[in-house]
């Protein structure tokens, strides 16, 4: 199922109109409205976590087609994580949405924004719990 497609039905089965949705999320409405016909097709990350967030679904619910390779770039991503994942393409090592959400909200001692490096560490650490839980 489309983007577009998805944020309609969601929407729709939430009973929420297009009015209230921009307002609890943040979004315009004419963008809304552009997203759910089609018309604009690439939110970026941002757009998606707030439309998420406002409807009480996992990121990864809009994110199935997401291509990170690509949309990273148009995302208001922290400096160096957008360097990480440029890194991680390079290196042709694949990174899904639920990565990148999830880096993308570390918070360390009250501090948001770290260097592609730090990125990578905070990642090889999600990667080893992940481990850890799946033994």
């Amino acid at each position: 199922m489309k983007f577009s497609d998805k944020l309609k039905t969601l929407r729709k089965s939430r009973q929420i109109s297009l009015t209230k949705l921009s307002i609890e999320s943040g979004v315009n409405k004419g963008y809304l409205s552009s997203l759910e016909s089609g018309r604009q097709a690439n939110p970026t990350l941002d757009i998606m976590s707030k439309l998420a967030n406002t409807l009480d679904v996992e990121l990864n619910y809009f994110a199935e087609d997401f291509n990170p390779q690509e949309r990273h770039k148009k995302t208001k991503l922290p400096k160096g994580l957008k360097k990480f994942i440029e890194i991680r393409i390079r290196e042709k090592n694949k990174l899904d949405v639920e990565d990148i959400d999830d880096l993308y909200r570390i918070e360390f001692r009250g501090k948001k924004e770290f260097s592609a490096q730090e990125y990578a560490l905070f990642y090889a650490h999600l990667e080893l719990s992940w481990k850890n839980k799946q033994k």
